[in-house]
């Protein structure tokens, strides 16, 4: 298994037709190879109203992560990729995701890693399915408030963000 600080060598960004920019393996890839860390500004706050849910709710830039795990101090974090993110914001949503968000904890800190669900050939593209909550295969939510939108080819929920509306 291969394990990267900020993002695997081998992983370019590439303009793409259909939905922009893309992150794509210029190498072959493993399953479990982690291939970026999700990095941006963290930001703590508690939920909106009393009894919400766990999957707490707020507005978000688009390249917002809700984690798991709470603060120290017991309230909500996430990690906002809008303006100092890694590579790792432009990975793009498909039906079928060949990688996944995973939050794993060493002590007290705590990662966002991008973790290969599948082997690609090099020149692939790497996807995740940001409708995927909690679970093994998707520890980390992807969260906005806004309005909920069908994704058009496989029908999963994706949310956008207030300049979607």
């Amino acid at each position: 298994m291969d394990c990267a600080a900020t993002a695997h060598s081998t992983i370019r960004l590439f303009e793409t037709a259909r939905v922009g920019l893309g992150v794509f393996t210029t190498s072959d890839l493993d399953v479990g190879d982690i291939v970026a860390e999700y990095t941006g500004d963290l930001s703590e706050f508690d939920a909106i109203f009393e009894g919400q849910p766990d999957a707490a709710l707020k507005e978000n830039s688009g390249y917002t992560l809700l984690l798991n795990t709470k603060s120290t101090r017991k309230k909500y974090v996430d990690v906002d990729a809008a303006k100092r993110g890694s590579i790792a914001r432009y990975i793009s949503h498909p039906c079928n995701p060949n990688a996944v968000f995973v939050e794993v904890q060493y002590r007290k800190t705590v990662k966002v890693l991008v973790r290969m669900l599948e082997e690609v050939k090099g020149r692939a593209q790497i996807t995740v399915n940001y409708g995927m909550t909690g679970g093994s295969n998707a520890p980390v939510t992807n969260v906005d408030v806004r309005k909920e939108a069908s994704h058009e080819e496989c029908g999963c929920t994706l949310y956008k963000t207030a300049d979607d509306a």
